[in-house]
């Protein structure tokens, strides 16, 4: 199963304002790592943002709650039920980024779609070097 290219622009908005918000927050690409699910049928989404950075309760919470209002200014539209409704996610910080794409596992009714938005986060990120120091993508299969 392929993302459908309907949904491929809301993919690319998560990213580009996940990859403003950490970008903002002082990270740099390598410190920062998006994996997603999609479920067609359910039209929800998954998400996972991982840091290697150490944060606090307080700052992932501050995280949790700034990028979920960043999505809802850009990806809701007036007039329609929220889309934001159909999205899920977790904000937690490791030591190991590659250990956490090794562990991220894939439902039989869901889509991974980690390849799709690491390749958005760096094709978004304000650094040029950015594609160069993101970390290394396991599994996914989504299509670009």
């Amino acid at each position: 199963m392929a993302v459908k290219s309907s949904i491929r622009q809301i993919f690319r908005k998560i990213a580009e304002v996940i990859a403003d918000y950490v970008s903002g927050e002082g990270l740099e690409r390598g410190e920062i790592a998006l994996m997603g699910l999609w479920n067609e049928r359910t039209e929800q989404v998954s998400l996972t943002l991982v840091t290697s950075r150490r944060l606090s309760a307080e700052d992932l919470v501050r995280w949790y709650r700034d990028i979920l209002n960043r999505l809802r200014q850009s990806v809701d539209e007036p007039g329609l039920p929220p889309f934001t409704w159909n999205i899920g996610l977790v904000v937690t910080s490791t030591l190991d980024l590659d250990r956490e794409f090794a562990l991220f596992s894939v439902p039989d009714d869901e889509e991974d779609v980690t390849d799709f938005l690491q390749d958005e986060m760096d094709a978004g990120w304000p650094s040029p070097s950015a594609a160069s120091s993101s970390p290394s993508k396991v599994g996914g299969s989504a299509s670009s």
